[in-house]
């Protein structure tokens, strides 16, 4: 299931029912706040200056594509089997090509206004707005959460079965109960 991902420098002016967003845990901060307010399994963290992070933000006053191969080994050796690189569309064939062959998941940005998908890409960030950007976030994109399992309907109370004696003609009649015992139901037989 795709899902938005809301990210800022102020996670206070994202929505409350944001079910994903980056935050960054160096330059902008934020992460903190973001954690404190969503929860740590909702928020992606982002470094913008070769930070241990979910992310590394490769753009014009962050990380450069020349910090990504140190900066991903770091990352597997923590246990980020693939970690994530946000960068815009301009400049990802020379990402690409500083990750060589890294595992890694593309964050892409191009604001082109409304969410769709780039092939190769598991996010996608399709607009920017004053207080935050949106993204289109594919289940493939290694920090997003599993939604929750729907809850299990509960099973219907056993069918409860009794009989019934008429005092006055002392006809028997067979009563039955599929609600605990609140309600009971049963056929008038012929005599009863």
């Amino acid at each position: 299931m795709n899902r938005t991902m809301y990210d800022s420098t102020n996670p206070a002016v994202i929505p409350n029912s944001a079910q994903l967003v980056g935050a960054y845990v160096d330059g902008f901060g934020g992460y903190d706040a973001a954690v404190a307010k969503f929860g740590a399994d909702k928020v992606v963290s982002i470094s913008v200056a070769n930070h241990d992070a979910d992310v590394a933000d490769v753009e014009s006053g962050a990380m450069s594509p020349d910090d990504l191969p140190g900066w991903i080994e770091r990352q597997n050796a923590r246990g980020v089997k693939r970690p994530g690189v946000y960068c815009s569309l301009s400049i990802w064939a020379s990402v690409k090509a500083a990750v060589g062959n890294r595992s890694v998941s593309y964050w892409i940005a191009d604001w082109v206004g409304s969410p769709y998908e780039i092939t190769g890409a598991d996010a996608v960030q399709y607009e920017n707005t004053p207080d935050y950007d949106l993204s289109l976030v594919l289940p493939s994109f290694p920090f997003c959460p599993l939604p929750a399992p729907p809850k299990p309907k509960p099973a219907p109370p056993a069918k409860q079965v009794g009989v019934v004696t008429s005092d006055t003609t002392h006809g028997r009649a067979q009563v039955y109960t599929v609600d605990g015992g609140q309600t009971w139901t049963f056929k008038k037989p012929v005599g009863f």
